[in-house]
């Protein structure tokens, strides 16, 4: 089953939310982070991105199972709020939620979010489970990974549901009219501080 069709706006707002995601679970995990930006013509948004730039410290194998994971988790956030989006538009059948999770949006690289997860689920899993046996347990393995970061998404994002909608509000007000814009991370840092400070002042 296809997924709504959205509006030139409505499109630019799903993918600002999406990166607002990937940027809110990296900034969690206190990854160097430059911007967030959309880019497109003069009549739509085409894609979103954040700009980043992990830098871990990886001084043993450990280290590196957690740092594959991170990446993980951050690439789901993205797809985690567009479920919510989605949702909060039009409820998604389960067939529709699994279209938009393996289709997904496509930045400038011209890979979608789960290309990506793609090539770090191996990785991780060898390091976890070691080499596989078979194709079934392979698959195993990488749904038992791939759950456990969309929990860890999840959990990173729904206490801060309120701030990311004000944050997403605030981006759509200051990209009015645009069809390319950047936000640097001092500006996305700045909105987090002013929506956090709008929900203190009305409880």
């Amino acid at each position: 089953m296809m997924l709504p069709r959205l509006s030139n706006k409505q499109e630019k707002e799903r993918i600002l939310n999406h990166e607002l995601g990937h940027w809110f679970a990296a900034a969690h995990y206190d990854f160097h982070i430059d911007h967030v930006a959309f880019e497109g013509n003069d009549h739509e948004v085409k894609y979103g991105y954040v700009n980043m730039y992990p830098r871990p410290k990886i001084e043993n194998i450990t280290n590196m199972e957690e740092y594959l994971l991170s990446r993980i988790v951050i690439l789901c956030a993205g797809a985690v709020k567009d479920d919510a989006w989605y949702n909060d538009l039009h409820p998604l059948t389960e067939d529709q939620r699994s279209k938009l999770f393996n289709t997904g949006l496509i930045n400038k690289t011209g890979l979608s979010d789960r290309s990506k997860i793609s090539e770090h689920l191996p990785l991780i899993s060898a390091i976890r489970f070691g080499v596989s046996n078979n194709k079934t347990e392979e698959d195993e393995r990488f749904s038992i990974i791939l759950n456990q970061a969309w929990q860890e998404a999840a959990e990173i994002l729904s206490p801060n549901e309120k701030i990311l909608d004000l944050m997403l509000r605030s981006m759509l007000a200051k990209s009015e009219g645009y069809y390319s814009y950047s936000f640097t991370n001092q500006e996305m840092r700045d909105m987090q501080v002013e929506a956090t400070s709008q929900l203190s002042n009305t409880q």
